[in-house]
């Protein structure tokens, strides 16, 4: 006997249940979340003054997923003389360096295979014939660092600073090169009344050497 009502309701229940179904929210299945490489941060450009001949890389790494990171330099460019000490650490030491130019590439990897890569140069000059070079430096760190330097014998106009920090005591960075147009960087300095005036932001300046 053929019953309207029951038919009907059946075929209400299998719209609702297809409703339901669908009006649910997708729930995404553990460990499901696509994960990303982490970003590897090598150190900016370093400069070593001989008979100087070694220096620290330093880096960092930044990843969405704070895995654990596991970090390894190596030589890309430059004499094969120079060994990197601790080498799958984020801060290494290389020494015996040549006069010239070199580039490290510092990978970090997370635990699930993926890595970013950056790299650092590392420049060798010969020792200055004219420079200028201070450690007695009077500092004020309330937010950042300010420093003030005497500067007691005439400048060119042309002139190169470089600073170095008391935590890699072997690099040294600069911070102007007068030669070249005006770019930011780091630190911030004018010349003001025969002082240097330096301002950094979060590393304490140890020494500060000018070259012309």
């Amino acid at each position: 006997m053929f019953h309207p009502p029951i038919i009907f309701f059946i075929a209400w229940l299998f719209v609702v249940a297809s409703c339901d179904k669908y009006d649910q929210p997708e729930i995404t299945p553990p460990g499901s979340i696509p994960n990303t490489a982490p970003k590897s941060l090598a150190d900016e450009d370093i400069f070593v003054f001989s008979p100087d001949n070694s220096v620290i890389l330093q880096g960092s790494a930044e990843d969405n997923e704070h895995d654990k990171i596991s970090f390894e330099w190596k030589k890309i460019k430059g004499a094969a003389s120079s060994p990197i000490e601790n080498s799958n650490i984020f801060k290494a030491k290389v020494s015996n360096l040549d006069i010239g130019e070199y580039e490290f590439e510092l990978t970090a990897a997370d635990a699930r295979g993926l890595a970013g890569k950056d790299t650092v140069k590392v420049i060798v000059l010969a020792k200055p014939s004219n420079e200028f070079v201070s450690n007695q430096l009077k500092g004020e760190c309330p937010f950042g660092c300010s420093y003030t330097v005497k500067i007691d014998i005439p400048l060119p106009s042309v002139y190169r600073v470089f600073v170095q920090y008391s935590d890699k005591p072997t690099n040294w960075f600069e911070t102007f090169d007068g030669t070249k147009p005006p770019s930011a960087t780091g630190d911030i300095f004018w010349m003001s009344g025969g002082e240097l005036l330096i301002f950094s932001y979060n590393e304490y300046v140890q020494s500060v050497r000018i070259i012309y």
